[in-house]
């Protein structure tokens, strides 16, 4: 009796639409965590010339490469099942002042 009660379980979360329309999104939202990852090592090639060329970071590059970094981390969370909410596009953009960065080399 108890197999037949598994095997019911197993068929209802096997058809569980919600599960497949998440497995969906997953996939779109792993597609774009690999552009990000991209994007994430150009930011920070371009932050190394500006600081080679400058002494220093450019500002604007810090302020995306935070938020980029806290989309990420959102991406991650949602694809481990950690978070329920669909990170960007079908959300909005995280902050800028979503984490706040770990003590480094003067910005100044």
């Amino acid at each position: 009796m108890s197999e037949q009660v598994f095997d019911e379980d197993r068929r209802r979360h096997m058809s569980s639409k919600d599960t497949w329309l998440r497995g969906f999104f997953m996939l779109v939202v792993a597609i774009i965590y690999g552009i990000a990852k991209t994007l994430v090592l150009v930011v920070a090639l371009f932050q190394f010339v500006a600081t080679l060329l400058n002494g220093r970071p450019n500002r604007q590059l810090l302020e995306f490469g935070r938020s980029l970094s806290t989309y990420t981390y959102e991406i991650a969370l949602y694809l481990t099942f950690n978070r329920d909410i669909r990170p960007w596009p079908f959300s909005p953009w995280p902050s800028q002042t979503a984490v706040t960065p770990a003590p480094g080399p003067s910005r100044d």
